[in-house]
């Protein structure tokens, strides 16, 4: 991942190299905002920080393609937050994302401990959340921060995404607006999950594809994801891809940082 942070520095731009101005906006109002552009749920910060700091253990079932940071089936809630789950300055993008597109469906793959989760249905409470998680324990631990946070908006869904996938796609009543990958971080599932979904998404849906430099594999799906032909724009964050429809304008990707 090294070499490949050092590609996207060599590659990237900021806000004076970007001559589109949807992404000149994007940028300047969602990715790298003014400090004081958004004010984040205190007490959704506050659970965060508290998580980070857990000792409390939990069983895990992985279901995708392991972590780069222990192997053990018993993990720290803490270690977790601060490793495998969304962490605090990607869940303050969601955040922002999400306030920034208004989606009134959103579909998330691998819930973990919630907080990525938390942060979309705070950005929204008007929007319907739907969100898969493989593992039992960490599902039923994910709804107890749900419950505590109050946040009824997020649907969660328990079981392997190939099954529940399927099933959860053929519940939506409207198509979704926008897409979040975070399961299962390999090549073939990465592609079938987007495939699952495209028939319930429409032109203006947002992708947001995590971790699309976490092995070649994944940066082989994200190369793929963006050569599609129903994706005309692709943004690279490095810790995470966005991918947008957009029929009006000509194919263009952009590495940001």
């Amino acid at each position: 991942m090294l070499r490949a942070y050092l590609l996207h520095r060599l590659r990237a731009r900021n806000a004076h190299g970007l001559h589109s101005p949807f992404v000149y906006q994007f940028y300047t109002t969602v990715y790298r905002p003014r400090r004081d552009a958004f004010v984040y749920p205190g007490k959704l910060e506050q659970h965060y920080t508290q998580l980070a700091k857990s000792r409390q253990t939990i069983d895990i079932q992985d279901f995708g393609a392991g972590s780069r940071t222990g192997s053990s089936k018993r993990r720290h809630i803490g270690h977790l937050v601060r490793h495998s789950a969304c962490g605090q300055q990607k869940g303050r993008l969601l955040y922002r994302l999400v306030q920034s597109f208004a989606p009134q469906t959103i579909l998330e793959t691998g819930t973990c401990v919630g907080m990525g989760t938390a942060y979309l249905a705070a950005a929204r409470p008007q929007a319907q959340i739907h969100t898969i998680e493989g593992c039992p324990q960490l599902s039923a631990f994910a709804q107890a921060q749900f419950t505590q946070l109050q946040l009824p908006n997020i649907h969660l869904h328990t079981g392997a995404l190939a099954n529940t996938l399927p099933q959860v796609l053929r519940q939506l009543e409207r198509p979704l607006d926008l897409v979040y990958l975070d399961a299962n971080h390999q090549l073939a599932p990465t592609l079938a999950y987007f495939e699952a979904c495209l028939p319930y998404t429409h032109e203006g849906t947002c992708w947001v594809i995590d971790d699309i430099h976490w092995s070649a594999a994944m940066e082989q799906a994200w190369a793929q994801l963006c050569a599609r032909a129903e994706i005309k724009l692709s943004l690279d964050l490095f810790w995470m891809g966005i991918l947008l429809g957009r029929d009006k304008q000509p194919k263009q990707h952009f590495v940001l940082y």
